[in-house]
């Protein structure tokens, strides 16, 4: 028996993770900030789902940033930390929260990071400590019950902005009709 709890995760081959569990917690750190993750993405996707967003692109699409900067992901110092960003850049293409524009443009910035670990500098010593409490936890992506109403004030600005689209084209298309029927009564009256 481990003098501290350990992980209880099922990795993919089958094994238990049994790395060190954070305090009062059944995972580990690496483990338990990818159940955040998990957890922030499928929120977010049921927030896109509900009935307030769901038939609204533009305002589904306002939540991106969002979600991704809830994510937290890792500065790439090492290839664990790569995984844990490639892992979620992947998510996010199946969620649907970002591009494939710019996952494209993050897993170029993943194959610089790659071609670079080997110049990195990170000292690692014997008898490291092992932390017990995550000092920056990733949080919930909802921002609870005033999230709502955020959610309606960004709508509004969205549609409005909309608006504003269309009257801007209806103005340029009118004033292209004036003109080709300016031109048009202008070469009527020389003929």
């Amino acid at each position: 028996m481990s003098q501290y709890p350990t992980c209880n995760f099922i990795k993919t081959n089958g094994t238990v993770c049994e790395s060190p569990a954070m305090k009062d917690r059944e995972l580990c750190y690496y483990h338990g900030r990818d159940k955040t993750r998990i957890e922030n993405f499928q929120q977010a996707r049921g927030l896109k789902s509900d009935d307030y967003m769901n038939g609204h692109p533009a305002l589904q699409a306002s939540l991106n940033p969002e979600i991704m900067e809830s994510l937290d992901i890792p500065a790439l110092d090492d290839a664990v930390s790569i995984q844990v960003a490639l892992t979620n850049i992947l998510r996010a293409v199946c969620y649907e929260h970002i591009s494939e524009k710019r996952a494209g443009l993050a897993l170029y910035a993943l194959q610089v990071a790659v071609s670079n670990l080997s110049n990195l500098q990170l000292a690692i010593t014997e008898g490291q400590k092992v932390a017990t409490q995550d000092p920056q936890p990733i949080h919930p992506f909802s921002i609870g019950e005033a999230y709502p109403r955020h959610l309606a004030r960004r709508g509004i600005v969205l549609m409005k902005q909309q608006e504003n689209d269309e009257r801007r084209e209806t103005r340029e298309e009118r004033e292209q009709i004036r003109s080709d029927m300016m031109k048009t009564l202008t070469s009527a009256a020389k003929g």
